[in-house]
């Protein structure tokens, strides 16, 4: 397997998927050396992507290509992308064909998303009740933000990004307006922070009460990403 640094969240979900579902982790190197090698990376990150010269016009920034290559005289997996999230996606989406049993010896396929703002909108109340709610409490400890990130976290945010989701809500349309006093966006910012990593630069918070709206201050830099 071939990756880059700026990638490195997907050859990890690589390495956890392959490890789990073949029993062999995959072995890491600077050029492929063998048949069955999976080259992944953005044109940006990779120099082995960008040697490749892939066509990426109009997958924008979360779209991706999956191909089967011959490089060094070695068949490859490329998965290729204009930005690290598409690569990301690309990862999820390989993944899939592995899982589902499908071919992978004759790959040419290119995907991008749809629908830009893909989000999971949660019903959760501040004191960890749900809204409608039967499964459950709610998975964010409010009362331990910011200082205990749960790793919880990150897997709610691998689980999202598997299945393209771009955005959340952290709470209810009827929210207690004190979700969005300094404290509370501090713990907020905690899990965007969290985030942020598996679906590229967030833009806007979904924690606000709607009779509350014209009060929210700018979070451009603080939640999960509500991108293309």
């Amino acid at each position: 397997m071939s990756a880059q640094s700026g990638n490195e969240l997907a050859a990890r979900e690589l390495t956890r998927a392959i490890t789990g579902l073949l029993g062999v982790a995959p072995v890491r190197r600077s050029r492929v050396t063998q048949d069955g090698a999976i080259a992944l990376g953005s044109v940006e990150s990779s120099a082995i992507i960008r040697d490749l010269h892939p066509n990426l016009a109009g997958l924008g920034r979360e779209g991706y290509t999956l191909r089967t290559e011959t490089l060094n005289g070695h068949l490859t997996t490329v998965i290729a992308a204009n930005t690290d999230v598409g690569v990301l996606y690309g990862t999820f989406h390989f993944l899939r064909l592995l899982q589902t049993r499908q071919p992978i010896d004759h790959l040419a396929l290119r995907a991008s998303p749809k629908v830009q703002y893909r989000m999971l909108d949660h019903w959760d109340n501040l004191d960890g009740t749900i809204e409608r709610g039967y499964a459950g409490a709610s998975i964010w400890d409010w009362q331990k933000l910011p200082g205990y990130l749960a790793p919880r976290y990150t897997d709610y945010a691998r689980a999202c990004a598997s299945i393209g989701i771009n955005g959340t809500v952290l709470t209810n349309v009827n929210a207690d307006a004190v979700s969005l006093t300094p404290a509370y966006i501090e713990k907020a910012a905690a899990l965007a922070n969290v985030f942020r990593h598996w679906a590229g630069p967030p833009r806007r918070f979904g924690a606000e009460p709607r009779s509350m709206l014209k009060t929210l201050p700018d979070l451009s830099k603080s939640p999960f990403s509500n991108q293309q």
